[in-house]
């Protein structure tokens, strides 16, 4: 057995060299497993660090073109930038004013809207100090045909103070109201602001119908678009959403507010256009996973 053993011995006895492999094996198959796991783990730890810190920051662009023959000539190459859900001063709020300031006015939005959630309904009354942090990035932005708001579902609780904020901004915002935007000279385009829909209690005949003019929408919650009939409007812009905020495999989006059939992006329906932002902050739960922040940039093409 000794000589068996003996690493100098050009071979080894079968039993010698099945204990001597075998141990080998066992600890390969450990390692592995070993291996595997930690790398599970980091794979996990990277996910939740992604989900719950770097995507709150992470503000993406998203570039449409919206053409129709219905645009007049003066609004070729408008750009319409759309921010919403900043759900400010909430429970967990990361909102990034700064760096939402620069990625705004690097696009050089001709027209600024704001789809609604400026703050969030579970947020304390605001201080003094944050109406007047909000109303300066507001009032920073540059847009030089018009800065124009609807209210969300999480301003409601705050309406007034929100109003308040919006007037200081140098804001219009639209309840229910429709309004023509010209560019220099020449035909406008209709602009319409939607407070939240409740069902049997919004009256939408303020949009008209088949008015012959561009008419573009302003909804915070992009379920509107089903139940538009007549109403005049072509392109509709909503947020809300979040895009679902978390997004799981077989599963979907776990933040879920209306009907959340239009979620994100861009979607043609009938004549008209819907394009629904994921918004810029989060509300509920502070992560955010598959569903990074973003803005809309829109540019129209007549």
């Amino acid at each position: 057995m000794e000589d068996a053993c003996n690493p100098f011995l050009p071979f080894l006895s079968e039993r010698s060299y099945n204990r001597i492999y075998g141990r080998s094996s066992v600890m390969r198959k450990k390692l592995t497993i070993i291996g595997v796991l930690s790398a599970l783990i980091i794979a996990s730890y990277l996910i939740w660090l992604d989900a719950s810190v770097w995507s709150l920051h992470r503000y993406h662009i998203q570039s449409h073109v919206v053409q129709s023959a219905q645009l007049p000539e003066t609004f070729e190459n408008v750009r319409i930038v759309f921010i919403s859900d900043l759900h400010a001063y909430a429970k967990g709020y990361a909102g990034n004013l700064d760096k939402i300031l620069r990625t705004v006015n690097r696009q050089a939005p001709d027209i600024l809207i704001f789809g609604g959630d400026l703050v969030d309904e579970k947020a304390s009354i605001l201080t003094e100090d944050q109406i007047n942090e909000l109303s300066n990035f507001l009032k920073l932005i540059d847009a030089p045909l018009g800065k124009f708001a609807v209210l969300g579902l999480d301003d409601l609780p705050q309406a007034d103070l929100v109003r308040q904020i919006y007037q200081l901004s140098d804001f219009e915002l639209l309840e229910n109201q429709v309004l023509d935007i010209y560019n220099t000279t020449g035909n406008p385009i209709r602009l319409a602001g939607l407070t939240p829909y409740l069902e049997g209690q919004t009256d939408l005949k303020f949009l008209g119908k088949d008015t012959g003019s561009f008419t573009l929408l302003i909804s915070a919650l992009p379920d509107i678009v089903s139940r538009l009939t007549e109403q005049d409007a072509d392109l509709i812009l909503s947020g809300s959403t979040h895009g679902g905020q978390v997004n799981l495999p077989w599963i979907g989006p776990m933040y879920k507010v209306g009907d959340m059939l239009h979620i994100s992006g861009k979607f043609k329906i009938g004549d008209r256009t819907l394009i629904v932002s994921n918004g810029l902050a989060t509300s509920e739960f502070d992560y955010r996973l598959f569903a990074d922040p973003n803005l809309l940039s829109i540019r129209l093409i007549p």
